[in-house]
C-alpha cells in the first residue's frame, strides 16, 4: 500500500462548498482509499491505497458523497514531501501562517516570474510542481497578478506552510502504520 496525499481545493470556504469531513472520508473510500485521516477542514486527507486513484475519481466520489464540486490533487506521499522540503524560502520565514506552498496540477512550462523589486518584501519562487510564496505582510496583500497565475495549465491549490508540516507529519504517522 502506497501513501497519498489529496489536496481538495475550495471546500468548507461558504455554505455553498460545505464539505463534512465524514462525507470527505466516505468519498475516498469510494475511490478506493484505507487508512483515511482528514487535516483540519480546508480539503487535506492523507491515505493508502494499493493504485493511485486519479483527481477525477476523487472529484466524482465527493460530488455524489456531498453534492459539491471540487477540484482534487493526488500526490504520492514521497512526491508531497518532496515538494514540501524542496521549499527554498523555508529557511527566511519566520512566520508558518505567511509561507505558502502553491501545488500544480499540471508540470510546469514556460513562465514569467514578476520582478522581484516589485513584489518586495514578498518573494515568490517557481520549483517543480510548486510555486512557494513567502507574505511578511500577510497573503492579502499580496502584489503578485491573476496573470501570473493563468500561465499555469490545470489549478491550483494552496496551503500554508503549517498545514505542510501537519500533513507531512500524517504521512509519516500513516506510512509507519502500513
Amino acid at each position: 500500500m502506497t501513501v497519498y496525499v489529496a489536496l481538495v481545493r475550495g471546500i468548507n470556504v461558504g455554505k455553498s462548498t460545505s464539505v463534512s469531513m465524514e462525507q470527505l472520508v466516505q468519498a475516498v473510500e469510494r475511490a478506493g482509499g484505507t487508512e483515511i485521516s482528514t487535516i483540519l477542514r480546508s480539503g487535506n486527507v492523507v491515505f493508502t491505497a494499493g493504485e493511485e486513484p486519479s483527481g477525477a475519481e476523487l472529484e466524482s466520489a465527493l460530488e455524489r458523497e456531498s453534492g459539491v464540486r471540487a477540484r482534487v490533487l493526488v500526490l504520492s506521499g514521497e512526491a508531497f514531501s518532496a515538494v514540501a522540503q524542496s521549499n527554498p524560502l523555508a529557511q527566511d520565514a519566520s512566520d508558518g501562517s505567511r509561507l505558502f506552498v502553491t501545488f500544480l496540477s499540471e508540470p510546469i512550462r514556460d513562465y514569467k516570474t514578476p520582478d522581484a523589486a516589485e513584489l518586495a518584501p514578498e518573494r515568490l519562487t517557481v520549483g517543480k510542481g510548486a510555486v512557494y510564496q513567502w507574505f511578511p505582510d500577510g497573503s492579502q496583500k499580496t502584489k503578485v497578478s491573476k496573470a501570473f497565475w493563468a500561465q499555469f495549465a490545470g489549478f491550483l491549490t494552496s496551503r500554508n506552510a503549517n498545514t505542510v508540516v501537519k500533513i507531512l507529519a500524517r504521512i509519516r504517522e500513516t506510512a509507519e502504520k502500513t
